[in-house]
């Protein structure tokens, strides 16, 4: 986008002195939209009844002047391109609007289209210079300010933006923990999410119910790397699981045991090889659930880093042993990125 100055303006994200080569004058806009009183005639009536007020567009002139410096196919180039950048001939065009914003106010973006371009009123004949002038129509005639964001505090809040009309916010929420109730007023009416009374809040129905808590692999109870537990646990390529495995209760991260001062990976393979354990939480059967869990990959440097190193993954078993989803994390041969790959079946 170019640099607005105060005398330019930008239509469509079109500058005025850059795209359309064009010097904007002076624009008056205008106090009011078009209003048209709404009244009933009634016989034997002293005066009317009033019905209320249209407040319908807003029409803003834009006057413009061409500089041809004296050239007639400049003149020409610059009026096709001025018709062609602000009228559009495609279909699927009508009907839509595109912001207005002058450079002498630009935080005000109005919402208009194009009705009407003057035909050009040359300034001195044989100079190929112009005035012209652009009708630009507001269907709402309202101007819009920049957007306002602000977290909401514990209590009341009362948010004041800028401008002279009512606006309508968007409130958007992220509950971080389990939501009973929230509400809030909007220009005099009330909303709310959620049971507002105590007797519905005492019982309200939390969206998941926790089966497993979070394992804090203190105890690494209910993880195995039994050989026939592990041995079903089905993964892409060829793989060997071998080693040990270890949770450091400080910082509860299951990985690689370390064994005076080397990681227990088992003996050399030509595949994928390491520690693989199974963990046994969920005793029942579920239709909907969500698991949660975070894995790290670690990319090496030094002599050998051009070589796939480092595969990390978890796998999703189905009460039988067979992988239903798989979410990883893996070096790439030759020193690739590291991919990213995420599988679920139906």
């Amino acid at each position: 986008m170019s640099v607005l100055n105060k005398n330019d303006f930008e239509y469509a994200g079109l500058n005025s002195r850059d795209d359309l080569q064009a010097v904007m004058g002076a624009v008056t806009l205008p106090s009011a939209p078009a209003m048209a009183e709404q009244v009933t005639d009634i016989p034997a009536m002293y005066g009317n009844q009033f019905n209320g007020m249209d407040y319908t567009s807003r029409t803003i002139s834009i006057p413009i002047t061409i500089i041809a410096r004296g050239s007639q196919d400049k003149y020409n180039q610059i009026m096709h391109n001025l018709s062609g950048l602000l009228l559009s001939d495609d279909p699927s065009d009508n009907g839509k609007e595109y912001p207005l914003v002058f450079g002498f106010e630009p935080k005000v973006t109005y919402w208009g289209h194009v009705t009407a371009i003057s035909d050009p009123q040359f300034i001195n004949q044989g100079a190929w210079d112009a005035t012209l002038t652009i009708t630009f129509v507001q269907s709402d005639p309202r101007a819009t300010l920049p957007q306002v964001e602000t977290p909401l505090k514990n209590g009341l809040n009362t948010i004041t933006v800028d401008g002279t009309a009512r606006t309508e916010p968007v409130i958007q929420v992220v509950p971080k923990r389990d939501l009973k109730h929230i509400g809030f007023t909007l220009n005099g009416g009330e909303y709310g999410l959620g049971p507002d009374s105590d007797e519905d809040q005492a019982v309200a129905v939390k969206p998941y119910t926790q089966v497993v808590n979070s394992d804090v692999l203190n105890t690494m109870a209910e993880w195995t790397n039994d050989a026939n537990a592990i041995a079903q646990m089905k993964t892409a390529g060829k793989y060997i699981y071998q080693g040990e495995a270890d949770s450091n209760r400080d910082t509860q991260v299951l990985m690689v045991k370390l064994a005076n001062g080397v990681k227990q990976y088992g003996t050399h393979q030509p595949d994928w090889y390491g520690p693989g354990v199974r963990f046994t939480g969920m005793t029942n059967s579920l239709t909907n659930y969500r698991v949660k869990t975070r894995i790290h990959h670690i990319k090496h440097s030094g002599t050998h880093n051009g070589r796939a190193m480092g595969r990390v993954e978890v796998l999703l078993l189905d009460p039988n042993g067979a992988t239903i989803g798989r979410f990883g994390l893996a070096d790439s041969a030759g020193g690739g990125t590291p991919t990213c790959y995420l599988q679920i079946t139906k």
